[in-house]
């Protein structure tokens, strides 16, 4: 699969016609054509400007792999509602931390010589 085929790909999925990406994403609806047509490819600002959009990665635009980056919807919809709710980031920050500190005691304490986390 082309680099063309995944940006019109993820377009259609997205419900956006090219003259409204075009707009999103500061190009024309005539440069989209050309890219999603394999005619052109798209110049660095555009190519991250499209990943912003359509929340993937440049490396799965360019490779159609994600990068170490990858996360999964749920983890996005975390990051999205994190992202507007100070109260929900706090309780995340709090839980994250609990979690560290849980498994530091958790990884010193042992029974019988044997410690409980490998």
């Amino acid at each position: 699969m082309t680099i063309g085929t995944r940006i019109r790909e993820l377009r259609i999925k997205k419900d956006i016609n090219q003259t409204n990406l075009a707009k999103i994403a500061g190009s024309s609806s005539q440069m989209i054509s050309l890219i999603e047509s394999d005619k052109n490819k798209p110049t660095l600002e555009l190519l991250t400007e499209l990943s912003k959009i359509f929340g993937v990665t440049t490396d799965y635009l360019l490779t159609g792999k994600e990068g170490i980056t990858e996360i999964s919807a749920e983890e996005k919809e975390v990051i999205e509602i994190m992202r507007g709710d100070d109260d929900f980031k706090k309780a995340v920050t709090k839980a994250a931390s609990f979690k560290k500190k849980a498994i530091s005691y958790l990884g010193s304490y042992t029974t019988h010589g044997i410690s409980i986390i490998n």
